[in-house]
């Protein structure tokens, strides 16, 4: 790498250049380029001579002959977390009905290349805010730095909402026992809060972008350089949350997405009640990096669940003389369905949100609360009456 300002020259009869640089420091500055400039080149031991150089190189407008030489300091992003976010939390396991809470230092709202997993721990992660939240986010780098520049690193992110774009704080970067890069004070924040950017309203943005860059704090350096882009599944809440129980993921994304765009509570309220007129409610669920629907959510629908295949069929024979009026003994004949067979059990009782999204059935208890925590998760408050 050529680095000094004015390099040493040896000229030879060959008519062939020799450049010599002394350090590395000059050059590496990010994003600087160096110009090697010959303006009055002459063959060794003939100063009256023409110098022909290859016009291809060169500026035939100046007749100068031009090397512009760029350093390859970059990063590479490779994850980025989202700070302070609403405690979004998996909908309960089927069998445990226990929920995977999406907070913590191993969880990841983005992975480079999506290296994914099934299992929402492990992998890409949805996260939420509430629109008077302020928005901030930490990452991790791999890349080829100079050690010149390594403690004057400095990297941010930027959002573009109707052509405008929206800068966060600057953050120092430092190394990392891993060889990545982190930022030194955690995370970087936008100066303003969510609602004053997109607006106070309900939204749902499954491919939210973060755009990074990286500089040099030094003299020296032009401009920012591209530090990755990240893609995440974003909620934002009308209002902070006001529901008791769990943020479950199905709860937030049915309230977001029934009432996107709603900027008033009886416009959101009107959205929430329209999706739950329409007998069509679907849980979701985080599959290989996406949230996906996970099953239809059902009033009395479900069969019961059972150990072995011979109580299946006895409980299926049942059911069919249950229908036609025809008493049984073999089960209780009010439990024709899951939701009737868990209500009131514990852990996982089906006359409340958590056993409608763990069973996927619940009886009408389960339906009003389910309603009263959509609507919670939005920042509204009501009752179950």
């Amino acid at each position: 790498m050529i680095s000094k300002a004015n390099p040493v020259a040896t000229h030879r009869t060959s008519s062939s250049v020799i450049l010599q640089a002394y350090d590395d420091i000059i050059v590496e500055r990010l994003y600087e380029d160096v110009i090697i400039t010959i303006a009055s080149a002459k063959p060794a031991g003939n100063p009256s001579a023409n110098f022909n150089y290859a016009m291809a190189a060169s500026n035939e407008a100046t007749g100068k002959l031009e090397f512009k030489i760029k350093d390859n300091d970059t990063l590479d992003l490779q994850k980025v977390v989202f700070q302070e976010v609403l405690a979004l939390q998996s909908d309960p396991d089927p069998t445990t009905g226990v929920p995977t809470p999406w907070t913590g230092v191993n969880i990841s709202h983005w992975l480079k290349n999506k290296q994914l997993d099934s299992n929402p721990s492990l992998g890409y992660v949805p996260v939420a805010y509430s629109s008077q939240d302020g928005l901030g986010a930490r990452g991790k780098w791999l890349g080829n730095v100079d050690p010149a520049i390594q403690t004057e690193l400095f990297v941010y992110f930027e959002i573009t909402n109707d052509n405008t774009t929206y800068q966060s704080t600057h953050v120092r970067l430092i190394p990392s026992d891993d060889g990545s890069w982190v930022m030194e004070n955690l995370s970087a924040w936008l100066d303003r809060n969510i609602a004053q950017i997109f607006g106070r309203q309900a939204m749902y943005k499954p491919d939210f972008e973060l755009t990074w860059k990286f500089y040099a704090g030094c003299a020296g350096f032009d401009e920012p350089r591209n530090a990755g882009v990240s893609e995440s599944c974003l909620y934002v809440t009308y209002d902070m949350p006001v529901s008791s129980g769990p943020l479950y993921h199905s709860v937030v994304h049915i309230g977001c997405v029934a009432a996107q765009g709603q900027s008033m509570e009886q416009g959101i309220f009107n959205s929430v009640w329209a999706k739950f007129q329409s007998l069509s409610i679907k849980s979701v669920k985080v599959y290989n990096g996406a949230v996906v629907d996970n099953a239809l959510l059902s009033y009395y629908g479900k069969e019961v669940e059972v150990a072995n295949p011979t109580q299946k069929l006895i409980i299926e024979a049942t059911i069919k003389l249950f229908d036609l009026g025809i008493p049984t003994t073999e089960i209780p004949c009010d439990f024709p369905s899951m939701a009737r067979q868990f209500a009131g059990e514990s852990p996982i009782d089906t006359s409340t949100t958590k056993g409608l999204l763990t069973k996927t059935d619940g009886i009408c208890n389960a339906w009003t609360n389910f309603m009263v925590d959509v609507l919670g998760a939005q920042g509204m408050t009501s009752n179950a009456v």
